[in-house]
């Protein structure tokens, strides 16, 4: 029985030391996609945190950036949204919500009728969502015009 302990003590020190209980957080975006038609400028979120492993966590802000394509190098818009969330304990599975409100960029939102469906009903663009703290977390969800 004393063999089991120790064996169980050295493999959850031994993942503790290669961070493989670290505390983390996994996120998830509501809606996915997000959908938005002509007139509409701007849709709230839902951004939804797990928590995975042990010990302490931090997460400082939130970033929302709006892409046009991807791989591109700047967002069409961007905005930070402080979360201010820490905990000195943290257990597997501890959710956190944050709302946000993702604003279209002038470009986009000053077109009339015609030029909105001939350029951008049916478009996707992409939201990147990054996370700082203690780790960073990024997740992404499409923009779909409608």
């Amino acid at each position: 029985m004393a063999r089991r302990v120790r064996l169980v003590a050295v493999a959850l020190a031994l993942l503790m030391l290669t961070g493989c209980l670290t505390a983390s957080v996994a996120i998830s975006i509501e809606p996915n996609p997000i959908k938005f038609k002509f007139n509409e400028t701007e849709a709230d979120i839902t951004v939804k945190f797990t928590t995975k492993g042990f010990l302490n966590l931090k997460l400082d802000e939130m970033l929302v950036q709006l892409f046009e394509n991807e791989d591109d190098a700047e967002p069409l818009w961007e905005d930070t949204f402080e979360i201010g969330f820490s905990s000195a304990v943290v257990v597997p599975g501890v959710k956190h919500t944050e709302e946000a409100t993702v604003q279209l960029p002038a470009e986009l939102v000053e077109l009339n009728e015609d030029l909105y469906n001939e350029n951008l009903k049916g478009k996707e663009y992409t939201l990147v969502i990054t996370v700082t703290g203690g780790k960073t977390v990024t997740d992404k969800v499409k923009v779909v015009f409608e």
